[in-house]
């Protein structure tokens, strides 16, 4: 089953709960707006490793769709705490807890 998180100009994403009871987050992009080096981008976002950022889980690429599966992030998305969208939160963080977040 699956779920809508967000909607952007380049991509939907979706919640997703696997068979197992595992939920994640996938994002499946828009074909017009999707780089001709996406699985070697997505490869190498794979080799990322940062406290504060998802690990890619996989990907799915064919001549018509594209998508990245994340672990879901139950609190909702780092867009969402820095833009005040939170709902946990009343106002974006300050800069010094932004700058705490990308230095993780």
């Amino acid at each position: 089953t699956a779920h809508i998180l967000g909607k952007g100009r380049f991509a939907t994403v979706y919640r997703s709960t696997l068979p197992n009871g595992t939920q994640l987050a996938v994002k499946v992009f828009n074909y017009a707006s999707v780089s001709p080096t996406f699985e070697t981008d997505i490869e190498m976002l794979g080799t990322i490793k940062h406290q504060n950022l998802l690990s890619v889980r996989g990907y799915y690429a064919s001549p018509g769709e594209k998508a990245i599966f994340y672990d879901l992030m139950p609190n909702g998305s780092l867009y969402s705490l820095l833009h005040g969208q939170d709902q946990n939160s009343v106002s974006p963080p300050d800069w010094a807890t932004r700058q705490r977040i990308a230095l993780g």
